[in-house]
């Protein structure tokens, strides 16, 4: 299997935003096929990425 999280980060896309954009405080992954990129974005950019799950966790109650 592949590991597309560096696929992801090589092209400098979510550090290029953030450099564009120094306000964003954090990036929302909102599509279910992105949060196996969160991690590789968080390490490029040092800001926070939430996905689609973590919204759907705090909607239930699962995260504390």
């Amino acid at each position: 299997s592949r590991d597309w999280s560096s696929d992801v980060c090589s092209s400098d896309q979510a550090t290029a935003l953030y450099e564009a954009n120094p306000e964003v405080p954090a990036l929302l992954l909102e599509c279910g096929n992105l949060p196996p990129y969160a991690e590789a974005i968080r390490r490029a950019t040092g800001k926070p990425v939430y996905t689609i799950l973590d919204g759907a966790r705090l909607m239930t109650g699962g995260l504390s």
